[in-house]
């Protein structure tokens, strides 16, 4: 028997696995797209753990339901607790040990307990799970693993995480004009902004001096290029994932802003809004994937690349946002 559960891959997010097996599966349902754009644009870095990641301080859950699975894995087993569950409908979310996963990059070198792996199907006959997480150089992947390397993964850390959970399809949430625009500007500005959802405004907010916003992660990314010469370096790719994760929802932004609202929909056409930020997601892989190989192996002059690519990335989505903020006025005050 092969079952596998709705799941959108490749995903739009794959810095953080748990992250983005919640939204490989909300955008299953049109209603989350505009959750997800409201979570996922202001992107963050947060100084105490030196990462950039997304505005979790502000993120909304509302929507999802986690229940442990403890106490059924310990009366049936892992294999047949996940099995019983996904016939149900739920998604798993589990820690495995990377050290017993044959196809992850950490397998038998050292122990890795990742937070979280996603179980979104299974195959009786292979005897496999369906299974996502950032198996290879960090990156989010869906891969058939055994059965036998689940138990593995478990054996002795059965108090780590296994969940099942869902979301709700009913979704209603809101991003008016006013919200985005506070997204928009609070990137631009390297800043959050409060928004007021009774009163449709955008607020000034107390800034947390132990994070940073929006455009000021290209910093970040600049920083981590320069040091790369430094002895001891540590290599940590995630400000780049998480960056190009940004791209991918601000193409998702554009292709919501052109169904949702029509009366900009021949702006963005004659302004190549979606090209543009598509190309800015290309580029930004790019530098992403350069940053891998550089861990690999440095030059110098790879580096450079490094930094001219980070540099005109920034410029090109400074300059598309500063045009998009002042089109939104349109959906805020159309013309009758």
């Amino acid at each position: 028997m092969d079952r596998k559960l709705d799941f959108v891959y490749p995903a739009i997010i794959d810095a953080f696995s748990g992250v983005a097996g919640n939204i490989s599966v909300q955008l299953n349902y049109k209603g989350y797209t505009p959750l997800v754009i409201a979570n996922h644009f202001l992107i963050t870095y947060y100084h105490d753990s030196k990462c950039s990641g997304f505005n979790w301080r502000h993120y909304n859950d509302d929507y999802g339901h986690f229940t442990d699975m403890h106490e059924l894995v310990q009366k049936k087993g892992i294999v047949k607790a996940l099995v019983e569950v996904l016939n149900l409908g739920f998604y798993v979310h589990i820690v495995l040990d990377h050290y017993y996963i044959r196809a992850a990059q950490r397998y038998q070198k050292f122990h890795f307990f990742h937070d979280c792996a996603t179980v979104l199907g299974y195959n009786t006959e292979k005897e496999i799970f369906y299974t996502a997480d950032n198996f290879v150089s960090g990156k989010f992947q869906v891969l058939e693993i055994p059965y036998r390397d689940i138990e593995m993964a478990r054996e002795g850390n059965e108090e780590k995480i296994v969940e099942k959970f869902y979301f709700n399809n009913d979704i209603y949430y809101k991003l008016t004009p006013n919200k985005l625009k506070s997204l928009v500007r609070g990137y631009l500005d390297g800043q959050y902004y409060e928004y007021d959802a009774e009163q449709d405004k955008i607020l000034a907010a107390e800034q947390n001096h132990n994070e940073l916003y929006g455009i000021l992660i290209y910093e970040v990314l600049l920083k981590q290029a320069l040091k790369m010469e430094e002895e001891n370096y540590f290599f940590d790719v995630r400000s780049y994932h998480v960056m190009f994760n940004h791209m991918n929802i601000g193409v998702l932004l554009i292709q919501w802003l052109q169904d949702t609202y029509s009366e900009l929909a021949e702006t963005i056409k004659e302004k190549d809004y979606l090209q543009r930020y598509t190309e800015l997601a290309y580029k930004m892989n790019q530098a992403r994937n350069l940053f891998l190989k550089l861990e690999v192996k440095y030059t110098k002059s790879g580096r450079d690349r490094l930094l001219e690519l980070v540099k005109s990335t920034k410029e090109e989505e400074a300059e598309l946002l500063e045009e998009l903020y002042q089109d939104l006025d349109v959906c805020i005050n159309p013309m009758s």
